[in-house]
């Protein structure tokens, strides 16, 4: 212990000796860091595996962390649990649980036996390609990569990312954060209480919420029995639609502008041509895209609504 003692004292005087030599003590600051782990010095790496049944299920309740989960094409669920504290008893007050439930489902829990006690388990899982995988957590971020079953990811505090998901994404941050989901082949849920919702090549159902953030989506093909609705308290709400859309389409918003560069056949209305229909002309549209057979409802009460083209975006 005196020996990193003295190496630190050193680098530190060094510093402040010396501008010239400031990058090479900045490296050898870091070494010293690196020794003693920063912030979170105790650290514990779990490793485990498992072997579930042909409906596969995975259940994590986690607290605070970054959580990945990827797919393999094998019926194992590898997971790897880092551990993280400032002390070696705050990292002996976190315990890992995972037990099978029953043939085809494995739970996976965070154990906080002080709940006063800080510390951090990160988490990396490894699950058959079309498991059914639930998620909550309490602060932190979750990425989801390539799975192909169904995916119900929830954190109070924090990111949720999804990328080249085939199945069905429901995603919700309760307090603070952002949603991502790139090239989702499955529909996609989205909900915030603060933060923007992007969704970059959509292909099926998308529903959006928030109460303070921007939706910005960008549509790769629509079926015809197929929904967009997004909804955000205020924000902006940018769509970016295919060329040879189908839709019936409801849009507003109460305090902004509304623009549409794609055709639209606007449903009967009988109305003077006063101030107040060309204000409500700039802030809403009932009409038909092509021949109407999906659904398209856009709100937002503060900010503008912009649909467009992919070659405009």
């Amino acid at each position: 212990m005196n020996r990193h003692f003295v190496r630190t004292t050193f680098c530190i005087s060094f510093l402040v000796l010396s501008q010239s030599t400031l990058h090479a003590n900045a490296l050898s600051f870091k070494k010293v860091s690196s020794l003693f782990g920063g912030s979170q010095p105790y650290q514990e790496v779990i490793q485990k595996e498992y072997t579930l049944g042909k409906k596969p299920t995975i259940e994590l309740d986690a607290n605070v962390g970054t959580i990945q989960i990827k797919t393999s094409p094998s019926a194992r669920v590898t997971i790897q649990a880092t551990k993280k504290a400032s002390t070696q008893d705050n990292l002996s007050n976190m315990r890992l649980l995972a037990q099978k439930t029953d043939a085809n489902t494995l739970s996976v829990k965070t154990i906080i036996d002080d709940s006063s006690m800080k510390g951090v388990i990160d988490y990396d899982l490894t699950v058959p390609e079309k498991a059914t995988v639930k998620i909550s957590a309490q602060e932190g971020v979750i990425k989801i990569r390539k799975t192909a079953g169904a995916v119900t990811a929830t954190v109070n505090n924090g990111n949720i990312e999804a990328y080249d998901t085939y199945g069905s994404l429901e995603i919700t941050t309760k307090t603070n954060g952002t949603i991502l989901a790139q090239n989702s082949r499955g529909s996609i849920t989205a909900t915030t209480l603060t933060g923007n919702i992007t969704i970059e090549n959509s292909y099926q159902d998308v529903i959006a919420q928030a109460k303070k953030g921007r939706i910005s989506v960008r549509c790769k093909k629509l079926p015809a029995s197929g929904t967009l609705s997004f909804a955000t308290t205020s924000g902006n709400i940018n769509l970016i639609l295919p060329q040879e859309t189908n839709a019936s389409m409801q849009a507003k918003t109460d305090q902004g502008c509304l623009t549409c560069s794609h055709f639209v056949t606007l449903n009967p209305l009988t109305t003077q041509l006063d101030h107040e229909a060309w204000n409500r002309f700039k802030k809403e549209v009932d009409g038909i895209l092509g021949t109407g057979d999906a659904t398209i409802k856009i709100c937002t009460g503060h900010g503008d609504i912009r649909i467009t083209e992919p070659s405009e975006a």
